[in-house]
């Protein structure tokens, strides 16, 4: 410590002048504001008046051009805030000054009305003066029985005015009591009573029932006392009845000191999260949080407060008896709330106040009209947790003029108070003064929830519309606003914060987010640990149970977030009671979509017979959202909803795994911008179609990788298929194959009945007026696809997540941009066709979109292709009603014939969909190693090694029967890889569909060009040869990497060779059962070279050194060389000279592409599960 205070340096005098003055910066502006507005008065001899108007303008000035209008909006209630408020502070400063206790306070309040009534209950009026007398013989009792000041009782007691006049008589002692929750049993209860350290219990005589249940726990020095007529038939505890009545009622002498700061309560928090907690209530926070409702709402002598709360909640303890002790105001008391007798009650006891907390108000708009609910006398409904859903209903309803929504906690020093009623504001900050009150809403980081830190270590205070933590000042000089926390010291010191108004403060952590408006209004948001992230959003839970409570019919809602495995954050989970199971799932889906952002609706459902309540009307959560949404513990029925139906599903043990593996996936913002780049291309084609009718397509159809289910990044890219409609009818072409065409091509032929006057229209379209040419029919729909967009620009697409932009078009394919916002958006363009005006939206970020788009003829006639050498016959009947499509593609053979290639994409689309999840998750796996920037492979723009192959390996695997036994994704990657090293070095691979084709060929991209020719290589080395040669190693690299980790991690995990298993175990699908005779057929197509393999032609000098086969790059490709004659060499000569120039070729690639090229061994284990 001396070390560190060696190297301090005292500050010199003109940097503690600037210290000063920066931290006094606002009050050196309005002084030289005063002068300047002086001398100009006096120097001019203006009016006085002028000084002060001239004052009052730079005043509005100073808050930005905003400030008038909040100013004069907001000034009458802050005047009127701000008295009130100095009333109550003024009359705390007297009672601190003058060492008041509540029974000094109550006995002025005796004083003045001692016949009033004090508490109506049950059909008995009692006094003030009784009240009175009743708690002194409680205090003269326990006085006799050598109880003093610090002493601490609990009190477990049903709602009674005995319940009060308890710790009244013994507050006269200086006796502390513990309120304890009436509905705790068990452990719970002996929690309570233990961690107070009591040194007796009195409990009612209906609750000897618990009390039995841990008598044994309780030590024997702890008094017990009964009160009530019924026996309790335990030992050892006294009557209390007997030893009131016979105490007598004059309040005898006592000399303990006495003090406003003295202990007077404790109160246990709900136990929402946990077990409860045991608040500390002093005096001044007692008077503080009562008598500020008093003077904040104007509570009256004259009124009757109707309380069926409980009275061991701060809401009825304090607030409700407060108001009695306080205010001299008649206390309407009910042992239990009862909903169908709450305005009867009111109507009898003439009720001008009632208080509700919790969901109580929910509960009253549930019950059916009864003419009570209008004929009351209630003005004012005081308490905390009236949804602003079902605010303005409430109040008409039952014709309530004023409602006074606070915000507060039993402990807390954050409390703030609603004073006009306004609907849904549980309080207001002052935006004219806000300095005046001690209360402010700073930031909170959304991940960790810890107060957000400005360059000055001070806590960030909101913006108005900001969501953040409600703190309050802790100042040790003020009882009533020192956070005097719990009994629980480490408890105490998570709710208290530092440096957060400034340097050497403490401030008090609510816990709770709220917001203000630009008026200051305050609106409670949720509970820091309720609320959760889905999606990158905050979710609050209050919020969703509000909403789907009021669409359910008012009925009881849980909101919690749980985690899925492989997504960020939590996903929203709801249990709702539904005894009878009347939710309309579809229903409740809709109206949710409507009423909430996409993120806020919930994943998952849950339906319960009830729901747990504290004994203040809230929600217990922990249990629901400790068992989540697991179908293993959960007997309740489970719903997930699925974002291609719409609509909520039963959640089984298929489904479930499937979505803990993965396979269904929860949703995202993904699918929006799949279904936003879908609904373009259908505008799009359908537009084609009105210019073009014969180029009118019927069906827009996904491809690809998301089709599939596979894509394992945020999308660039979507594949669609248009099918066009005149072309796909039988009445009007038929296919037919040619002899000697190449595998995999057909020819499309008009029909002899094909209409004359449509000749002069499909000139381009047809090569002559009797065959299909794939030439003209591409180049027709690319030239309309470029005068339909050209019309489109900048139209867009609006998603609840962002919009998608339409930008141009390049030869088949659009460009389009995606624009992410930062909060999810709610108008009526979402999904209504192509929007045209601007949104001024916040967005988070853009990306560039690619949508291809491939022209197709469908074929719903497959007899002439099942003809074809290399047509996959061996699918038939395990596809359904997978249809097979023809493409515009140049054939190999002869470019210019007339040849439509034979498209298996959705073929392939249903076969990975259906793959074994194991299976699948192995793609995915693979896929990510090869595709992404990791140290197996080496990305770049025009080098690549497609996982296109590792798609027909999969395949290969699950279908053909290659699996060695029980799928597991380390053991499966090992054969497949294996599997794909073999065919690497046979040179041939053909696809799972046309067996007569070869995938290397198709999956063969470097580039033809000297710009990646290693230095120093000998020119007559063909381009071809040496980049071919690059492309092998780098393959075989790749593989050889792969095959090592994945070897290493089963080593690791010491996973031992399964066991050969039946091959329907590799099935996920009982439509799927018919490939169990697929490797049965006889008539299987294999592959056999043929003269339409171009790679064996062109590279067959290598291919007898490599024992690989590829193809001549294509003509089209850009920045490439063109070659109309390519050189022979010596195949020694291309790998002796080439591969010792690998490491620099890869040097290179990783130079150009400047990124890291590594992946953390634990993230590899974390992608492939095997943790």
């Amino acid at each position: 410590m001396q070390g560190r205070t060696d190297c301090l340096k005292k500050l010199s005098f003109p940097t503690r002048v600037v210290r000063h003055i920066k931290s006094r910066k606002m009050y050196y502006v309005w002084a030289a504001i005063v002068a300047s507005f002086a001398t100009i008065v006096v120097y001019f001899r203006l009016p006085f008046i002028v000084f002060p108007v001239l004052l009052f303008v730079a005043f509005l000035a100073s808050g930005g051009k905003d400030f008038p209008r909040v100013f004069f909006r907001t000034i009458l209630r802050d005047i009127k805030g701000f008295s009130r408020f100095a009333n109550l502070l003024i009359t705390t400063r007297l009672h601190v000054k003058n060492k008041h206790t509540i029974s000094d306070i109550f006995q002025e309040t005796v004083s003045k009305h001692p016949q009033k009534a004090a508490i109506v209950f049950e059909k008995r009026t009692w006094t003030f003066k009784e009240v009175d007398e009743y708690s002194n013989r409680i205090a003269n009792f326990f006085k006799s029985q050598g109880y003093q000041k610090g002493d601490v009782v609990a009190l477990y007691l049903e709602n009674c005015p005995e319940f009060i006049c308890i710790w009244l008589g013994l507050s006269k002692l200086g006796v502390v009591t513990a309120l304890i929750n009436t509905n705790l049993r068990s452990d719970s209860l002996f929690h309570c009573i233990s961690v107070a350290s009591v040194r007796a219990v009195i409990f009612g005589t209906d609750l000897s029932g618990p009390m039995k249940e841990i008598r044994t726990k309780i030590p024997e020095v702890v008094e017990l006392y009964s009160l009530g007529v019924k026996s309790t038939f335990m030992a050892s505890v006294v009557h209390l009845n007997q030893k009131i009545e016979a105490s007598s009622p004059v309040m005898s002498a006592v000399n303990h000191p006495k003090c406003f700061a003295d202990v007077l309560l404790y109160i246990y928090t709900s136990g929402t999260t946990g077990l409860p907690k045991a608040a500390v209530v002093t005096t001044a926070r007692y008077f503080r949080n009562a008598f500020g409702v008093i003077c904040a709402l104007k509570v009256r002598n004259d009124d009757v407060v109707y309380c069926p709360m409980p009275l061991y909640h701060s809401a009825a303890g304090i607030v409700g008896v407060g108001m009695c002790f306080i205010a001299g105001c008649t206390l309407s008391l009910r042992r239990k709330f009862s909903a169908s007798n709450f305005w009867d009650d009111c109507v009898e006891t003439k009720a001008t106040v009632i208080q509700y907390i919790g969901e109580l108000c929910r509960y009253l708009l549930s019950q059916p009209h009864r003419p009570s609910e209008n004929k009351h006398s209630v003005r004012l409904a005081i308490g905390n947790g009236l949804r602003p859903q079902i605010w303005k209903e409430f109040q008409e309803r039952f014709s309530i003029k004023e409602i006074g929504e606070f915000y507060g906690s039993t402990e807390g020093t954050a409390s703030v108070i609603n004073i006009d009623s306004t609907p849904g504001a549980c309080g207001f900050m002052s935006e004219i003064l806000p300095s005046v009150y001690p209360v402010v809403i700073f930031k909170v980081d959304p991940d960790t929830g810890e107060l957000v830190r400005g360059p000055d270590g001070l806590a960030v205070r909101t913006k108005p519309g900001e969501v953040g933590q409600i703190v309050g000042k802790s100042l040790r000089g003020d009882p009533s606003l020192r956070f005097d926390g719990y009994l629980n010291s480490l408890e105490t010191k998570k709710k208290i914060a530092h440096d957060v108004f400034r340097k050497g403060d403490a401030a008090f952590l609510s816990g709770d987010l709220v917001f203000r408006d630009e008026f200051g209004y305050i609106y409670f948001h949720d509970r820091t640990g309720d609320t959760f992230r889905w999606r990158g959003e905050n979710v609050s839970t209050a919020e969703v149970e509000s909403v789907m409570s009021k669409v359910l019919g008012l009925r009881d809602v849980v909101v919690y977030g749980v985690l899925v495995p492989g997504t960020e954050g939590r996903a929203g989970m709801a249990a709702i009671v539904d005894p009878e199971y009347k939710v309309d799932l579809a229903e409740l889906a809709a109206s949710l979509k409507k009423l909430l952002p996409s993120y806020a609706c919930p994943m998952f459902l849950r339906i319960v017979h009830s729901v747990d309540l504290t004994g203040t009307f809230k929600l217990q959560k922990s249990k629901l959202r400790n068992e989540g949404f697991d179908i293993g513990v959960i007997e309740d029925q489970l719903f997930y909803y699925d974002s291609k139906e719409k609509t909520y599903l039963a959640l089984d043990e298929v489904k479930y795994e499937q979505i803990i593996r993965g396979e269904i996936r929860i949703a995202e913002t993904m699918d929006h911008m799949h279904r936003a780049a879908q609904q373009i291309v259908k505008q799009v084609v359908d537009n084609i179609g009105r210019i073009k009718p014969h180029l009118d397509v019927k069906e827009v159809i996904s491809m690809g990788s998301f089709a599939e289910g596979t894509k394992i990044c945020s999308p660039n890219e979507f594949d669609f298929m248009a099918c066009f409609d005149f072309l796909s009818r039988n009445e009007n072409v038929r296919i037919e194959g040619t002899e000697g065409c190449q595998p995999g091509y057909m020819v499309a032929f008009l029909n002899s009945g094909f209409d004359k006057a449509m000749a002069n229209i499909t000139r381009l379209l047809y090569k002559d007026i009797c065959c299909i040419h794939h030439e003209g029919l591409r180049a027709e729909f690319v030239e309309t696809l470029k005068e339909v967009v050209k019309a489109m620009l900048m139209k867009k697409v609006v998603t609840p997540h962002g919009i998608m932009v339409i930008k141009g078009s390049d030869y088949l394919a659009l460009k389009l941009e995606w624009h992410k916002f930062k909060e999810n958006y709610e108008g009526p363009e979402i999904y209504n066709g192509l929007c045209d005006r601007d949104l001024i939206l916040a967005t988070s970020y853009s990306l560039d979109i690619g949508v291809d788009i491939m022209p197709a003829v469908s074929v719903e006639d497959l007899t002439p292709l099942s003809d074809i050498h290399g047509f996959p016959s061996h699918v038939f009947g395990m596809t359904g009603n997978v249809k097979f499509h023809l493409v515009c593609k140049v054939s190999g053979q002869s470019p210019h014939a007339p040849y439509l290639h034979i498209s298996h994409a959705t073929t392939e689309v249903f076969l990975v969909r259906h793959l074994h999840p194991i299976h699948k998750k192995c793609y995915r796996v693979l896929k990510y190693l090869l595709t992404h920037n990791t140290y197996f492979n080496r990305p770049i723009k025009d080098i690549s090694l497609s996982s296109y192959v590792f798609k027909t390996a999969v395949l290969f695997h699950e279908y053909e029967k290659l699996c060695s036994g029980t799928p597991d994704i380390v053991t499966c990657c090992i054969e497949i890889i294996r599997y794909v090293r073999v065919k690497l070095r046979e040179g041939v691979f053909p696809p799972f569909l046309m067996r007569t084709t070869n995938v290397w060929g198709q999956c063969y991209k470097i580039p033809v060009s000297d710009a990646w020719r290693p230095s120093g290589l000998d020119r007559e080395i063909c381009s071809f040869d040496w980049c071919f040669v690059l492309w092998f190693q780098l393959w075989r690299q790749f593989l050889g990497k792969a095959l090592t980790i994945f070897q290493k991690i089963k080593l690791k995990l010491q996973t031992e060779e399964p066991e050969t298993s039946d091959s329907s175990t590799l099935l996920n699908d009982a439509s799927l059962t018919s490939l169990n005779s697929m490797s049965q057929t006889r008539d299987l197509v294999e592959y056999v070279p043929n003269r339409y393999d171009s790679f064996l032609a062109e590279f067959e000098v290598l291919r007898e050194d490599a024992f690989v086969i590829t193809t001549k790059y294509s003509k089209d490709a850009k920045d490439t060389q063109t070659f109309s004659f390519i050189s022979r060499c010596p195949s020694e000569k291309v790998w002796e000279l080439v591969l010792p120039k690998f490491p620099e070729y890869l040097s290179r690639i990783e130079s150009v592409c400047s990124r890291e090229m590594s992946i953390p061994k634990e993230e590899f284990e974390e992608v492939v599960e095997v943790g």
